[in-house]
């Protein structure tokens, strides 16, 4: 057992439904303090990682060329709360939950347990679930297919401040994200080398089978569920 699991179960055993856990986020976690929710914030994008919040984030900024103020990355359903009583523009991201977690778990190279994971990305939409025809529902193939139609839902439900439409080329965003996940991470994103994607694909599939092993179907359809209910898709 790791380090970074035991902060993960901790995290979501005993403070994911916390408010006061943002405070931690706020005060002593220099890399969020820019990113938490203040009296000038316009925007709030929350959602699980790996569902492209920083896709979503960083296409915003270049199109507005950074005239808003955009809260996100805590990845946690008190910040969604704490924007939803100050009456804050609110974007939730989602996406299919197995490609989530999987996205994840090779993010975290491998070292958490995807029964952590599924339980937090249950634990987050489920603590805001009841709120959500308040919020801009957005799915990953959604943002990083259809920008325009990602503009349109926004400019539909956001009446204070609407956004232009610009087309920017995926790579263009892509290409941002890279340096930025280098920069903080020291990760090369797979999406920018073809020779790498391919072995990307075949490496996620190996570990969808292998999460279909490990976790129980009860959690998997208790995820996948949520997500439907999110985006109102029938059965």
């Amino acid at each position: 057992m790791n380090f970074l699991y035991i902060k993960r179960y901790l995290k979501n055993k005993f403070f994911y439904n916390n408010p006061l856990y943002l405070y931690y986020f706020k005060f002593f976690v220099d890399k969020h303090k820019e990113l938490f929710i203040n009296q000038n914030t316009d925007i709030i994008v929350e959602g699980f990682p790996r569902s492209g919040n920083s896709f979503l984030v960083f296409y915003l900024k270049k199109i507005s060329k950074n005239k808003i103020n955009i809260a996100s990355h805590t990845h946690h359903p008190a910040h969604v709360m704490k924007g939803y009583k100050e009456k804050k523009t609110i974007i939730i991201v989602i996406r299919e939950p197995i490609d989530a977690v999987v996205s994840l778990f090779i993010f975290y190279k491998k070292k958490i347990k995807f029964e952590l994971l599924i339980d937090e990305y249950i634990s987050f939409y489920n603590r805001i679930f009841k709120y959500k025809d308040e919020f801009i529902i957005l799915n990953f193939e959604t943002i990083i297919k259809n920008p325009k139609k990602v503009i349109n839902i926004i400019n539909s439900k956001n009446k204070k401040k609407r956004l232009n439409y610009s087309l920017i080329k995926k790579n263009v965003i892509f290409n941002l994200l890279k340096v930025h996940s280098k920069k903080k991470f020291n990760i090369v994103d797979k999406y920018q080398n073809s020779l790498l994607q391919k072995e990307y694909k075949n490496e996620k599939k190996a570990i969808k089978k292998l999460l279909f092993k490990e976790v129980s179907q009860e959690k998997i359809k208790q995820s996948r569920k949520l997500y439907k209910n999110f985006l109102k898709i029938k059965k």
